[in-house]
């Protein structure tokens, strides 16, 4: 329990600790932007995990978000205009 509204980093270390309290072997931690940062570093690092998929926070560069790519999905460039397929 939390008073407040913690920050999510503040949180994972519990959150690791709770699961391998109980048993579980944790080798992996996915989360969200909200734990990329250096406190969710320092829990992965205390906790011993070694593979943590945690994207960094602040904003994705345009070229990681699909809306601003160029459309070129499939090898030909995006088509305009009311063109169906």
């Amino acid at each position: 329990m939390y008073r407040g509204n913690p920050a999510d980093a503040q949180t994972l270390e519990a959150a690791i600790g709770g699961a391998q309290d109980i048993g579980m072997n944790v080798a992996s931690v996915f989360a969200d932007r909200g734990y990329g940062d250096a406190v969710g570093d320092t829990a992965l690092a205390v906790r011993g995990i070694t593979e943590g998929v945690i994207p960094r926070k602040g904003k994705a560069h345009s070229k990681q978000t699909p809306e601003h790519g160029d459309g070129d999905i499939d090898g030909e460039p995006a088509r305009k205009g009311g063109s169906v397929l």
